[in-house]
């Protein structure tokens, strides 16, 4: 980080920075990058375990225009490191959390209240005290992309109703801006709405169950991909059930779906089921009968089972 500081010319050039897994990298480092680059738009720490509030906290002080910044498994940065980031670095679309194992609920409410309006990523993943009513908070970022809350355990189907209302309101967004457009408004207002919740990560939430889960798809109408993986509580022939009820242009914009640990595998011949990304591995009937059934509703996507 020294050496780099001293290459005034370059770094006074760069707009992204990836130092992620970089073990020496500490607090120390951190201010030096924030001293020495304050232009970055994108910087990508994440694993850099040693680093704490302090350096997340020298980001905030100076990387004003930062709209990036990824910071998975930072196991010492608690809420005051969030706190000075969200209110140093107005103009954040993606935040990635991932792992950050000290943060509590209040970095969910410190991420809405600053950054609601124009976070278009999020990902909590692995958040220990993520619960159904830190999702209500999420209605506010009518911006929202993409989601993860993989291994936030205690997600419930509360939480996906949180989650519909949030696309609810971004639908209403879209609507108003589209009425606004074509009574002569402008064009790039209309291209800066958001579409909705494009992506969504719910791997690991074994509360979940098939009902909540159809409630929620009712109203995500603008959803591409979505991860189940290791939803125990749901029946993979109940999902496809689902599916099957979904609109038939609403199952045409799914190109993924991720159902690891869904499907149980019964016994019976190997077969290799052809998919838009290549042939995947399948071993029974159980596996091949759920993937013929959403491959004949969604034949867009990528289907995987296992």
């Amino acid at each position: 980080m020294v050496a780099l500081a001293e290459e005034v010319d370059w770094v006074s050039r760069l707009w992204r920075l990836d130092i992620a897994f970089c073990y020496g990298v500490g607090a120390r480092g951190l201010e030096l990058v924030a001293a020495m680059a304050p232009q970055l738009l994108s910087l990508a720490v994440s694993g850099c375990r040693s680093i704490t509030d302090h350096g997340i906290a020298a980001v905030g002080s100076s990387m004003r225009g930062l709209e990036t910044m990824e910071m998975e498994m930072l196991t010492k940065v608690s809420d005051f490191g969030i706190q000075a980031l969200v209110r140093g670095c107005p103009n954040l679309q993606a935040l990635l959390l991932g792992g950050c194992s000290q943060l509590s609920n209040i970095s969910t409410q410190l991420i809405v209240d600053h950054l609601g309006p124009s976070l278009r990523r999020l990902d909590l993943g692995g958040l220990p005290t993520i619960i159904d009513m830190d999702l209500e908070d999420l209605r506010h970022c009518t911006a929202l992309e993409s989601l993860s809350v993989r291994a936030c355990g205690k997600l419930t189907d509360g939480g996906l109703h949180h989650l519909a209302t949030l696309c609810k309101h971004q639908a209403r967004r879209a609507t108003v801006t589209q009425e606004s457009g074509s009574g002569g408004g402008s064009n790039e207002a209309a291209g800066t709405t958001a579409l909705g919740l494009v992506s969504l990560d719910l791997g690991g939430l074994v509360r979940l169950t098939n009902s909540g889960l159809s409630k929620f798809l009712h109203h995500a109408t603008a959803l591409t991909a979505l991860d189940l993986s290791g939803c125990t509580g749901l029946s993979a022939s109940g999902f496809v059930d689902v599916i099957g009820a979904l609109p038939a242009e609403q199952r045409r914009r799914l190109t993924r779906l991720t159902m690891t640990g869904l499907v149980k595998v019964q016994p019976g011949p190997t077969t290799m089921l052809a998919t838009t990304s290549g042939p995947q591995r399948s071993e029974g009937w159980a596996a091949s009968s759920i993937w013929e059934r959403l491959q004949q509703l969604t034949p867009q996507a990528t289907i995987v089972l296992d």
